[in-house]
């Protein structure tokens, strides 16, 4: 039988964010053949208590586009097997939209995700992977939190023979906790005797004691199962005394559908069905749905740059003014982690939260305002800069090459520091940007991309060209240079 399927998705506190109709991802696709083909429409929702996406701001409410994508991948004993995009033809941001796909789909098993992407069922094997990206960018108003998002639904089990239409409330749930961070600059604002108007922002490093986790899998095996196939329902409405029929209801919950109708059984399995995502949820860093065996990446930090092309100086911050932006966190194991927050300025950095060995729970689909982790805070909602504790920038971990010319454009004259750069290449203009009194020491690899001479600098580890012609100049001290093709001189 051909059945139209109706999806109604809800996104809870703080959801979704969004990006071939169809990937077919296995090499035998005997699997999917032969199954009878069902039609998915997706009407989706949002849910209340300010909840967000990517989508549109609308004084305080989030709207879908028309650029939103759902992904639903068909999966069975727990390996993947098809990835399928759901698109709406929006023409105005709304509150609701309705999500199709071109795609064929057939009965069984889907797990519904958001925002769609290629790449989350390249190994298949595993489950659905995910990434969290670093670093994470300013983001006053959550948007840019939203769009990094990652968010699952239950597994839902269909079978193409529920009579009419069949509405699936589907409730996703997020991998992450969502971070709020105010910084405030008092109205009287003094760094070593002197007056301080303002500072620029350039970036905030949120440290973890213990290793989180940036990449891993959902483990599709662990993840709750919404049985709505015919005679599944129907045993559950009969009065047969076995109420041991549905792996996420308890007895007293299967007894009590006795009689019901099947559309008070189905809302009652997808009520189940969330509480267990929930619950599943809040212990994601211990291994409950994410796959932490094997190809599990971790970070020891989460940093926010502020320091972009719109800010190109960092964000600026005038005294008795606030400076607020959200996060995505991590999760931490339910023991819990110290946290450390240090917020870097044009007039040096300052170590605004340390929880000082009591390790704190970061909750996935929880909002945590920072300000208030530290028991010594007393509930203030902010992050207040002392200008008795701030300390000099001596040396720069780099989270980009923007923060590189910040953070180097911000030392002293006759500086020395040392300078770890992450993933990514220095151009000229990060070049051009150090100070000609600065001499700094490259204690990580290195990759240039560009035209441009190099001097005065020392070389700790690698230094690569990536493209353009390097000429060594004066002062220069390293221990190998690998041109990859390029030209050095």
């Amino acid at each position: 039988m051909k059945t139209k399927f109706i999806l109604t998705a809800m996104c809870l506190p703080l959801a979704f964010a969004a990006c071939t109709n169809e990937d077919v991802l296995v090499e035998n696709p005997n699997v999917l053949e032969d199954r009878p083909v069902v039609d998915f429409k997706v009407a989706a929702t949002y849910g209340a208590e300010g909840t967000e996406s990517r989508m549109v701001n609308d004084n305080g409410t989030f709207l879908w586009e028309n650029t939103d994508v759902l992904g639903a991948v068909w999966n069975k004993a727990s390996a993947i097997y098809s990835n399928n995009k759901f698109v709406n033809t929006l023409t105005a941001a709304s509150a609701s939209a309705d999500f199709t796909t071109q795609a064929t789909t057939v009965v069984g098993d889907y797990v519904f995700y958001y925002p769609y992407n290629t790449d989350v069922t390249k190994d298949l094997a595993s489950g659905i992977v995910y990434s969290l990206p670093e670093p994470q960018e300013y983001d006053p108003t959550g948007d840019k939190m939203m769009n990094n998002n990652f968010m699952i639904s239950p597994n839902i089990k269909v079978d193409g023979n529920e009579p009419g239409e069949l509405t699936l409330p589907l409730t996703m749930r997020s991998i992450y906790g969502y971070g709020v961070l105010n910084v405030k600059l008092p109205d009287v604002f003094v760094i070593n005797s002197t007056n301080v108007s303002s500072v620029n922002i350039q970036k905030i490093i949120i440290e973890y004691t213990s290793n989180v986790y940036k990449d891993g899998k959902i483990d599709i095996s662990k993840v709750p199962v919404v049985d709505l196939s015919a005679d599944h329902i129907a045993d559950l409405m009969a009065d047969d005394d076995d109420y041991d029929q549905d792996a996420i209801l308890t007895n007293d919950e299967e007894e009590a559908l006795v009689g019901k109708t099947e559309a008070q059984v189905k809302a009652a399995i997808f009520k189940a069905a969330d509480k267990l995502l929930v619950a599943s949820a809040d212990e994601y860093s211990d291994g409950e749905i994410l796959d932490l065996t094997s190809g599990a990446n971790y970070i020891e930090q989460v940093s926010i740059a502020c320091v972009t092309s719109k800010n190109p100086n960092g964000v600026a911050l005038a005294k008795g003014k606030t400076f607020s932006t959200r996060v995505l966190l991590p999760t931490t194991a339910e023991t819990g982690s110290d946290i450390r927050v240090t917020v870097y300025t044009d007039k040096g950095y300052f170590v605004v939260l340390d929880t000082n060995l009591t390790p704190v729970r970061i909750k996935a689909n929880h909002t945590a305002n920072l300000a208030n982790l530290n028991r010594d805070v007393n509930g203030d909602s902010e992050f207040i800069l002392d200008g008795s504790t701030v300390q000099n920038i001596t040396n720069i971990n780099a989270i980009s090459e923007s923060d590189f010319i910040a953070s180097i454009k911000s030392l002293p004259a006759n500086a020395t520091p040392s300078v770890v750069v992450g993933d990514f290449s220095l151009t000229p203009a990060a070049v051009a940007a150090i100070p000609a009194t600065v001499t700094p020491t490259f204690t990580s690899a290195v990759t240039f991309e560009g035209d441009m001479t190099l001097k005065n600098m020392t070389f700790s580890d690698a230094v690569s060209l990536k493209s353009g012609k390097i000429v060594l100049g004066t002062d220069l001290t390293a221990t190998t240079i690998n041109v990859d093709g390029a030209e050095a001189t």
